[in-house]
């Protein structure tokens, strides 16, 4: 949709920003920790460089696409009806809405005390290699 009609749809206040990272990078992180060995229990989690925000999102893949995109934000009563027609239950779609209003109110954050690992790839470097 944001490459045909220049908007980013999103269940996420377009505004709030969260953790997000490129698989490349989940990847390499994850080599990285096995390679390292454990000492015990621990909690390593995982996010890019930064955090971002849908409109965050949407203005780089404008730069990408040389054009203008905008987050449009769905209601999240919009969640359900849209995950159910990929296959998942009532309550895997029911969970996706809660986590999104979790987001959009800044009740799901790093773990403590947990081990912060960043990533080094970028969301333009993501995106660009996504489209």
């Amino acid at each position: 949709m944001a490459k045909a009609d220049g908007v980013l749809p999103t269940f996420l206040a377009p505004q709030v920003k969260i953790p997000t990272i490129s698989t490349k990078d989940i990847g390499r992180i994850g080599a990285e920790q096995l390679l390292a060995g454990g000492q015990g229990k621990q909690i390593v989690e995982m996010a890019g460089p930064a955090e971002y925000s849908p409109d965050e999102v949407a203005s780089a893949l404008g730069q990408i696409l040389g054009k203008t995109v905008t987050a449009q934000h769905a209601p999240l009563s919009a969640v359900v009806p849209t995950f159910k027609p990929f296959g998942f239950s009532d309550e895997a779609a029911k969970l996706f809405e809660e986590m999104y209003a979790a987001f959009s109110n800044g009740l799901i954050g790093y773990e403590h005390p947990a081990k912060v690992v960043r990533g080094a790839v970028t969301l333009h470097e993501a995106l660009r290699r996504m489209v």
